[in-house]
């Protein structure tokens, strides 16, 4: 049986990144737009996230009322590490395309080409339920505030990554 999972879809995951750059107006270091993905995936997820930051206590709300994911996943590390694959293509598809900065990826920021991506799909990321529920409030708004490295980094508090050797 051909199951088909938005995790494994190229295009998907450069529509999730566009939207997720777009949203938070600014530029994310490329390691956290990945993680950022990975959560808008799988949104049930970010109630692993231990201990809460506290600067996102506003937030704790709207993700304990996620719902549990369908999936399950048996271990969640091995599958963030898969997918960094299919967000690599992504992002150099993105870059190809002329809509992601080429010179701030060199220095490992993801961030839009000014008016590169066209209105369609602004609107089409505009209107999209999943983008206005308050749950990619927190993937846009809060996640991309919080700190990244050390014992107290999101990198640390997701499980998802090795933080020990963080400078």
């Amino acid at each position: 049986m051909l199951v088909y999972h938005p995790a494994f879809d190229a295009n998907h995951c450069g529509y999730r990144l566009l939207a997720l750059l777009h949203r938070s107006e600014g530029e994310i270091p490329i390691q956290v737009l990945k993680l950022l993905d990975f959560y808008y995936l799988f949104p049930g997820l970010l109630k692993r996230i231990k201990p809460w930051p506290s600067e996102l206590k506003p937030y704790k709300n709207v993700v304990s009322s996620v719902p549990e994911p369908y999936e399950n996943i048996a271990s969640l590390s091995r599958t963030y590490f898969e997918l960094s694959a299919i967000q690599d293509a992504a992002i150099a598809h993105l870059v190809g395309k002329g809509l992601l900065v080429e010179s701030a990826m060199r220095e490992g920021v993801a961030s839009l080409v000014g008016e590169a991506v066209p209105a369609p799909l602004i609107a089409k990321i505009d209107a999209d339920s999943f983008v206005q529920q308050p749950v990619f409030q927190v993937l846009s708004k809060g996640l991309t505030t919080v700190n990244w490295q050390g014992k107290a980094g999101l990198k640390a508090r997701s499980g998802l990554m090795e933080y020990r050797y963080d400078a």
